[in-house]
């Protein structure tokens, strides 16, 4: 071996350099088998709610799928934002049949088809769905069925987030940040 050869072996910026980028490569693999979701804030008990058509949407209809859900108030200025947010997130999720959309529409039957007639969903996106709720059965089945902590339902109106057990496990504004970090999370669950 010639001297620059020796000289190239004994250099500890090489063997620093070298043992950093195999490292690197290491601990990244390792992340991926302690990577798991957190703890739900909410698990939720069976539930169900009167749709659009007249029926009832009962929580075992959603089971095994990931539910991204809203609430709108008859007459909040939130809607739009609300709703515009739903459509961005389904538009990455479009062709899973695993992934479904509601919106709890608070109010009653007239308002409630008001709202929805305001909102059209493109075609070509997952299902979404219409459930209907007053002001009774909104404590009723949010706060008591759902078992929903009322702690949460001070932020809302928000983005929730419902897995495959069917409990709450985020709830998320509509900025781009939040959006992005939801659509991560629920990446990270279809995996």
């Amino acid at each position: 071996m010639g001297m620059q050869a020796k000289a190239l072996i004994k250099n500890p910026y090489l063997w620093g350099a070298l043992i950093g980028i195999l490292s690197l490569h290491l601990f990244r693999e390792l992340s991926y088998f302690r990577r798991h979701a957190p703890a739900p804030l909410s698990e939720f008990s069976s539930w169900s709610m009167e749709n659009l058509a007249g029926g009832h949407t009962a929580s075992k209809g959603f089971l095994g799928s990931i539910v991204i859900a809203n609430m709108l108030a008859h007459g909040d200025p939130s809607n739009p934002k609300m709703m515009n947010a739903q459509v961005e997130i389904a538009k990455r999720f479009q062709g899973k049949e695993n992934v479904r959309f509601v919106t709890f529409l608070l109010g009653n039957q007239v308002q409630a088809k008001g709202i929805s007639e305001a909102f059209s969903w493109p075609s070509g996106l997952p299902e979404h769905v219409f459930l209907i709720t007053d002001a009774n059965a909104f404590k009723q089945v949010i706060l008591d069925q759902m078992k929903m902590k009322a702690q949460y339902t001070k932020t809302l109106p928000q983005l929730m987030f419902i897995d495959r057990r069917g409990d709450l496990r985020a709830l998320s504004d509509v900025t781009p940040l939040d959006l992005a970090s939801l659509v991560s999370a629920i990446n990270f669950l279809l995996e």
